[in-house]
Parts: C-alpha cells; structure tokens; sequence
C-alpha cells in the first residue's frame, strides 16, 4: 500500500480506503504474506474497462469543442 500511496501522492488511509471499496465491490483481490498484502485486479476483464476510461478522459480537447456546441433541432428551426 505504501508504494500505491507514494505513486499516486495520496495519503496511506486514503489508499487504504479505496482499496477496501474496489475490495468490496470485486474489482480488486489481496492477498497476504505474513505483514504484507499484494493486490491485484480480480480479472482481465477490470483493466480493459479501466483501459478504456483512461483512453477516454485522455481524448483530445477537440472532443469538448464539439460536444459544448448546441445540437440543431430541424423542427425548431421551421417554428
């Protein structure tokens, strides 16, 4: 946990927390040898979503400009 807290500049609860929830919610596993605990994704599954969410917020800024443009509406426009 300490290197998971040391690369990501959280604090070591805060990590600690999250590490609990994806626990919880089975996207993550432990496992532990005697004071430390090795985490993992539960599945391959977990780091193609997560592959793919980063893939997504690192888009370029052009993505934005498009979607703040208000859509046309042809009905609205013969009003």
């Amino acid at each position: 946990m300490s290197a998971l807290a040391e690369a990501s500049g959280l604090s070591q609860p805060l990590v600690s927390q999250h590490l609990r929830t994806l626990r919880q919610a089975g996207l993550a596993a432990s496992t532990r040898h005697g004071k430390e605990i090795t985490y993992r994704l539960s599945d391959l599954h977990v780091s193609h979503v997560i592959a793919d969410a980063l893939a997504h917020v690192r888009e370029p800024a052009a993505t934005e400009e498009v979607a703040d443009e208000e859509p046309t509406h042809p009905e609205q426009e013969s009003a």
